[in-house]
């Protein structure tokens, strides 16, 4: 016993000394819904985009949300396109700490074009473009250029009836007046989703095409590469029988390329393909959590471990997915799910390297209540709050006893419920699992241990809105 206790002393006092935010937030100010891109920002908090469902200006809007490092929010901003309907996919911080955001407007008479807002730090528009003609184009990624300008994975509809979608960079200055804008057509018919620029000022890119590797795949993955003026150097295409999408790509470490999607036959599966420079594969990893599993955006750690974001659906549900992986052969190192609700639909659609270390994910949680935006902000190891206590949010005491216990634990919840309907309780593992959940309105709720191995836990406690408080339990 004596060991014991000395293991989960030195446990305790190693984490201390590594302490990382953690967070899990929902937001529905001004009326957002839906978030698509969340990056860190230069002076230590986030910013996300997505968009406002039915204003005054039509259905759709872009918003732009910042966030502090806890993810409290500091404003939020809404930008009426060119029409009824906008919808953003991407958003990049500029070099003069302002956003660019590309996405789709509807323009009436036309249809969908491009769409790329610049705003100030402060989220005023500073200028508001759009490309296309007739029928059904749209911005899918944006980067800022190396020269100031700004890259853009669009899908271009050269036929002008949504028939003839075809793959497209446009390429801008800084003020988003067009210098270059080139389809591909080597690469069949399909969208660009996904693009960043390399280490010769040239761009890769990917998403979906129908370009069929055999007689019976359906769509499949692409990888271009250009040069600085969007002229083609290679393409490379990636899939199996079924069909396969790719969702993003970042350029590793290495000097390779890291693409990941989805595809299948019958159930979705997470689809990973790692490449060298040349766009030759060098493994590909395909991973199901649940019934489908769709990936949706990656990135690169300091141990050059790859963590991809998506979702996860299970009997017509869905969560959000974490996965991580290492490089040599894509392994998988760990994976987790997150709802915000037990009974909650959740869905990732972006993934970023978080301040003070761990990962950052934004999306979709929808049920009861309504539509939300849902923001994950975990530690290294994919937790939402590690071992170490985080400060309440809340000065009210919560009692636990007995601590440690045997056969059942007590948990005083009579002030908390003093301004809460219910509390929501997690029993996590030190490895993130979540053991047992539940949603209480009692004042004294009795935890019972249901054959769990001893060893030390954590309580988590959480109304509709936040996370209130976590507490170490000790199982005997």
């Amino acid at each position: 016993m004596k060991n014991a206790v000395l293991i989960i002393a030195l446990l305790t006092m190693s984490l201390t000394t590594q302490a990382q935010i953690s967070f899990e937030r929902t937001y529905s100010d001004s009326g957002i819904t839906n978030a698509y891109d969340i990056i860190a920002t230069y002076e230590g908090g986030y910013a996300v985009t997505g968009f406002k469902t039915c204003s005054s200006f039509g259905c759709l809007d872009f918003f732009l949300l910042k966030l502090d490092s806890l993810g409290n929010v500091e404003w939020v901003r809404l930008y009426d396109g060119f029409g009824a309907d906008d919808l953003p996919r991407s958003l990049v911080q500029t070099t003069d700490s302002g956003y660019v955001m590309t996405g789709r407007t509807a323009v009436p008479g036309l249809g969908d074009n491009v769409r790329l807002i610049k705003v100030d730090k402060n989220g005023n528009e500073l200028w508001d473009r759009n490309y296309g003609g007739a029928g059904c184009e749209s911005g899918w990624d944006v980067e800022q250029t190396f020269d100031g300008g700004f890259i853009i994975a669009t899908q271009a509809d050269t036929g002008g009836t949504c028939n003839e979608i075809q793959i497209e960079l446009i390429k801008t200055d800084a003020s988003g007046i067009i210098e270059w804008q080139t389809q591909y057509y080597n690469t069949g018919q399909g969208r660009a989703v996904a693009v960043k620029q390399t280490a010769d000022s040239g761009f890769v890119c990917t998403g979906v095409t129908n370009f069929m590797i055999t007689a019976t795949s359906g769509e499949d993955v692409f990888l271009l590469k250009t040069d600085k003026n969007g002229n083609e150097q290679w393409v490379k295409f990636y899939g199996n029988e079924g069909s396969e999408r790719g969702e993003d790509v970042i350029i590793a470490s290495d000097g390779g390329f890291v693409v990941v999607g989805y595809g299948g036959t019958t159930n979705a599966l997470a689809y990973i393909i790692k490449t060298d420079l040349l766009g030759d594969t060098i493994w590909t990893q395909t991973y199901s959590h649940w019934n489908h599993t769709y990936d949706a955006g990656v990135i690169e750690d300091d141990f050059n471990n790859y963590l991809i974001t998506g979702n996860s659906q299970l009997n017509g549900t869905s969560s959000f997915y974490l996965l991580k992986i290492n490089s040599i052969d894509g392994a998988k190192i760990w994976e987790k799910t997150f709802k915000d609700t037990p009974n909650s639909n959740t869905a990732a659609n972006s993934i970023a390297l978080a301040h003070n270390g761990g990962y950052i994910m934004c999306g979709i949680t929808s049920g009861t209540p309504p539509t939300r935006v849902y923001v994950v902000k975990t530690d290294t190891a994919g937790l939402i709050v590690g071992i170490n206590e985080i400060t309440p949010t809340t000065t009210t005491t919560v009692k636990v006893f007995p601590n440690p216990f045997n056969n059942y634990t007590t948990i005083d919840l009579s002030e908390l419920m003093e301004n809460n309907h219910s509390i929501t309780i997690s029993l996590i593992d030190l490895t993130g699992k979540i053991l047992y959940e539940t949603i209480t309105t009692e004042n004294f709720f009795k935890l019972y241990n249901e054959n769990y191995p001893k060893g030390m836990y954590l309580l988590m406690l959480k109304n509709k809105h936040q996370h209130i408080t976590t507490k170490k339990l000790i199982i005997n």
